[in-house]
């Protein structure tokens, strides 16, 4: 089964009560460990972004199976994992073309101004990050696992 993406590993189980007297809980999805990089994100910038877009936490597990843990009330959660599946599919990609390709004036959502190369290597993550979290919050939410 290692290599499935999604999968629920581990049923919701409730933590604690938030301070709205919603429900906090943990849901663990099985995540493959070799897309927990791309998920973490340069100096664990694209987890943090996840987070506090979400209002999640996000944590990562290698055993007993790859898996991602989301922590949060039920719609942070859901929001939470929309992002993990979008920046899972997105991301790889959006970093690839901003490495290699000029950017057009307009082409990027999170920043339409922005135009040319990105000539500071150290920039391309937070640019990517910035962008695939834009185009993914445009998404519907799904559930189903992928894989």
């Amino acid at each position: 089964r290692q290599g499935s993406i999604g999968a629920v590993v581990q049923g919701t189980q409730m933590v604690s009560v938030g301070a709205g007297g919603e429900p906090i809980a943990e849901k663990r999805y099985e995540m493959p460990v070799k897309y927990h990089g791309v998920l973490l994100g340069k100096q664990g910038l694209t987890v943090k972004a996840m987070e506090k877009a979400s209002g999640a936490q996000i944590r990562f597990e290698k055993e007993p199976v790859g898996a991602i843990v989301i922590k949060g009330t039920e719609p942070q959660r859901q929001e939470a994992w929309k992002l993990v599946q979008g920046m899972q599919a997105t991301l790889p990609k959006l970093l690839n073309k901003l490495r290699q390709e000029p950017i057009k004036e307009g082409e990027l959502r999170s920043r339409p101004t922005l135009q040319g190369r990105i000539e500071d290597k150290q920039a391309v993550w937070p640019v990517a990050v910035s962008e695939a979290l834009a185009r993914v919050r445009d998404q519907p939410y799904d559930d189903k696992p992928k894989g």
